[in-house]
């Protein structure tokens, strides 16, 4: 079974490898499609990261905006918003495809400062007390009943996860025709490289 630190350094993991990823797509394919989706999937699995770790649903992306809101609130760090802001703007990209290389870059830029805050605040003890939330209250409260609330299948998913069976990140993403994910037939890619 997958404990939830498990799980938290599987996300972390799958960050690291698509961050790396984004910069390539954009530096030696100039894919701009795939460097965009890469980026923001690398926030959102540095996100899911700390969820996972805190017991926090993630499974959706309002849920991940939820958490950004309240590690807002918790570190009282107002980039946090911002640099995930432009994250979603590497995302909205994948399905419009309006940014240019340079704005890609400076996205990716922006994806890789947030990761940097994120990989600091998982590695710290969460704060006892939410600073000045005197402004949202309400907002606070109903992002909090949303992440605290899990989805009963997903959370017995999770549970009985065995995390040593699943196969390296590299392997999920090997450009390899004719091989699977643990070899077995039908069975693609979380994210299928081109």
């Amino acid at each position: 079974m997958a404990t939830p630190s498990e799980l938290s350094n599987r996300y972390w993991e799958m960050s690291e490898y698509l961050i790396r990823k984004a910069q390539e797509e954009l530096d030696v394919s100039e894919d701009l499609m795939q460097a965009s989706e890469k980026a923001w999937g690398s926030v959102a699995h540095a996100i899911k990261s700390i969820c996972a770790k805190r017991g926090w649903n993630h499974h959706y992306h309002l849920l991940l905006r939820d958490a950004i809101g309240i590690l807002q609130l918790e570190y009282d760090n107002g980039r946090l918003s911002s640099l995930f802001s432009s994250a979603e703007a590497m995302h909205s990209n994948f399905y419009e495809h309006r940014l240019e290389r340079e704005d890609l870059q400076f996205h990716i830029n922006d994806c890789k400062g947030l990761l940097s805050e994120l990989d600091h605040i998982r590695n710290v003890p969460p704060p006892k007390v939410v600073s000045d939330v005197t402004s949202d209250v309400q907002g606070l409260a109903r992002r909090m009943r949303r992440l605290a609330t899990r989805d009963p299948d997903i959370a017995a998913r999770e549970q009985a996860l065995d995390i040593t069976t699943l196969p390296p990140v590299e392997v999920l993403h090997s450009h390899n025709p004719g091989k699977t994910l643990s070899g077995r037939p039908g069975v693609t890619p979380v994210y299928p490289c081109r």
